[in-house]
């Protein structure tokens, strides 16, 4: 008599198959459910881009050019660098010798016991004076949200030391590419914004190395779609904790909420944290992906080979277990942590993101399952083919609801294999854009690895709140300029030779205002009051034939030459309708001596474009409101205080703030 516990063999490849049919529902289900939301994504991004093609079709485009001509704000660039003695030199060497800009301070953050990175930026010190070294208290690794709360707490020891204020905060890792004209679009754009994230893209290297194109091919659609997609519906846009600038206004207020730690350090993605609290905070977060005015390719040009296309570039772990153990990082912070600490509390357009960002722990394990089945299926095929002795049932027929959920799925994933090469071709080439089909495989298997390797991660934070930077080593070097992937660079700034004040002059007089704004750039001599005088009669002339560029010139060259003839004009410049001529006009008002006479007119009238400028400057630059301060408290501007604060509850409340501290 056999025992009840007996199973026959033909019982057991019953309980087999069906352990399969159950396994297939499963994964067929999440495939479904998470190619629908793709797919709306995919829909939503080629309606935007035919709406956007058609509505700005008679706007003129940015242009390097634009974005010069835009008062430069002070800019301080925040690195943190934990065992980065092998590509941190270099990094901020790329930056010094490559970005157009003159207005900034790097602020490289290291540890005590992390001599060789120390060495390294202490030989840069040397020899530039904007390179700053902060060493944290504590030794490491603690986390990157750390050494960021050391760095933002060494800068403002700065700023009192030394007078000065940063206006916004750029934030880089030790192996970045930086391109050259990031933080003049930064300065473009804040504080008409509070921050702005740039594509971060991995570099183009040797075909063969497939992981570190895996990352490429990730980021291609999610750059140049998915982000995008998610700032039209106006859910968040979650920042990539490089290439990303922010207005001080928005660390002010993390400041405040969060007592000086304004990087949330009980998380291992402290970027997407603070994504999040500016969201919640009603600040302004755009991704901007943008090719300049003055980009002359073909259509078919890679966009790794346009020098005007902005983005910041880098290598990726070109290795399996250093992928898995990144991407294990990215997990457990953004669909773990974040998940546990924020809940599911905002809009339905948030909420909507943070399935997008939360499915990633489930679709990636269901890849892995996804191939587990598929092995059941080839084995079918094989027994059926008398390939292999033996025979297994099959686990689907034509007909049935599972064969009909198997075809959606195939569908949405041939969807989503055609969508990945478009967009990786796009940056990289048609070449990169077919192997990014066999490369899905892989990039699956990583990614599967990294789901079961973030769960025990996560277990772990429930004993350990405070994790440790799990930092990848970063063996493939710096990033170097993908458009010509030389590494030897040329100060574009420095490189440029000055002119005097009558050669200035003999520009102006050409009435070519792209010669005038590139030579005025480079006017460095003093002059005297009578070629002050020649340029104002000149600048007059131009001045009324209302171009627009000239106009932004006015305000920066009063803010260099400091013309009181110019005072009058400034003051209309902040009324007109371009936002780069008011915010020049309105960053020269708040350093002069007439700020008060300016917000006393700006908030009597009803011009909203006046009053917005001012006030996001004013915002902006603490120590301009604090020179305020006297004369907003004099109760001859009762009334234009409180029309200020109603337009700015932040400045009310640091008003409060102040006031009750005298």
């Amino acid at each position: 008599m056999l025992p009840y516990f007996y199973i026959s063999k033909v019982d057991l490849l019953i309980l087999w198959r069906n352990f399969f049919i159950c396994l297939t529902w499963i994964v067929v289900t999440i495939y479904v459910f998470s190619g629908i939301q793709d797919f709306i994504y995919d829909i939503w991004g080629y309606t935007w881009r035919i709406v956007r093609r058609r509505k700005f079709k008679g706007r003129e485009r940015l242009s390097l050019a634009r974005m010069k001509l835009r008062e430069q704000q002070m800019i301080a660039v925040f690195v943190p660098a934990w065992k980065e003695a092998g590509v941190v030199d270099k990094m901020l060497t790329n930056i010094i010798e490559r970005v157009e800009y003159r207005n900034y301070f790097i602020f490289v953050g290291t540890y005590p016991n992390d001599r060789e990175t120390q060495e390294a930026v202490d030989k840069l010190v040397d020899n530039f004076p904007q390179i700053i070294k902060v060493v944290t208290s504590r030794p490491g690794p603690t986390n990157k949200a750390d050494c960021l709360n050391h760095i933002y707490s060494a800068l403002k020891e700065y700023e009192k030391q030394h007078n000065i204020f940063f206006e916004i905060i750029v934030l880089h890792d030790a192996e970045d590419y930086v391109h050259p004209y990031s933080f003049l679009l930064y300065n473009y754009l804040i504080p008409r914004v509070d921050a702005v994230q740039l594509p971060i893209l991995p570099l183009p290297t040797q075909w063969f190395k497939w992981v570190h194109w895996v990352y490429a091919d990730e980021f291609a659609e999610n750059h140049m779609k998915d982000i995008i997609v998610r700032e039209r519906m106006q859910g968040f846009v979650p920042y990539a904790g490089v290439g990303t600038g922010f207005s001080r206004r928005l660390f002010n207020h993390l400041d405040k909420i969060r007592k000086g730690q304004i990087f949330n350090e009980n998380t291992l993605t402290e970027d997407y944290s603070t994504a999040k609290a500016a969201r919640d905070a009603g600040m302004t977060s755009v991704f901007v992906n943008v090719i300049l005015a003055d980009d002359k390719s073909p259509w078919y040009k890679p966009l790794f080979q346009r020098e005007f296309f902005i983005s910041n570039w880098s290598y990726f772990p070109s290795d399996f277990w250093r992928s898995v153990k990144q991407k294990t990082r990215w997990i457990v912070g953004i669909s773990l942590q974040e998940w546990r600490q924020s809940k599911w509390k905002g809009s339905l357009a948030v909420k909507e993101n943070f399935i997008k960002d939360r499915k990633g722990l489930v679709s990636f394990t269901a890849n892995i399952l996804g191939y587990i089945v598929l092995m059941y299926v080839l084995i079918y095929f094989a027994g059926q083919k008398g390939i292999l002795p033996f025979k297994w049932e099959p686990i689907f027929h034509k007909g049935t609801p599972l064969f009909t959920f198997i075809i959606i799925a195939t569908f949405f994933m041939s969807i989503r294999i055609i969508q990945r090469v478009i967009f990786v071709t796009i940056i990289y080439g048609i070449g990169p854009g077919l192997l990014s089909i066999p490369r899905l495989f892989l990039g699956n298997i990583i990614n599967g690895f990294a789901s079961f390797r973030a769960l025990l991660i996560f277990l772990k934070t429930f004993s350990e709140p405070t994790v440790k930077w799990e930092k990848t080593e970063h063996y493939e070097g710096a990033g170097i300029n993908p458009v010509d992937m030389d590494e030897s660079g040329i100060n574009k700034v420095s490189a440029e030779s000055a002119i005097t004040c009558t050669d200035f002059i003999k520009l102006l007089e050409t009435e070519d205002t792209s010669k005038i704004i590139e030579g005025f750039d480079k006017l460095k001599h003093t002059c005297s009051p009578y070629e002050h005088k020649q340029m104002l009669t000149i600048m007059q002339k131009l001045l009324d034939a209302s171009n627009i560029q000239v106009k932004i010139l006015a305000a920066k060259m009063f803010s260099k030459l400091k013309c009181k003839e110019l005072i009058p004009f400034v003051k209309q410049l902040l009324f007109d309708r371009e936002w780069i001529v008011r915010s020049n006009a309105a960053k020269v008002i708040i350093r002069s001596n007439f700020l008060k006479d300016v917000l006393k007119a700006v908030m009597d009238s009803d011009d909203k474009y006046a009053k917005d400028v001012l006030v996001k400057t004013l915002e902006q630059n603490e120590w301009a409101f604090y020179r305020l301060l006297p004369q907003l408290s004099d109760k001859s501007m009762s009334s234009t205080r409180e029309k200020l604060f109603s337009q700015s509850k932040y400045l009310e409340e640091k008003y409060n703030t102040i006031s009750t501290t005298d």
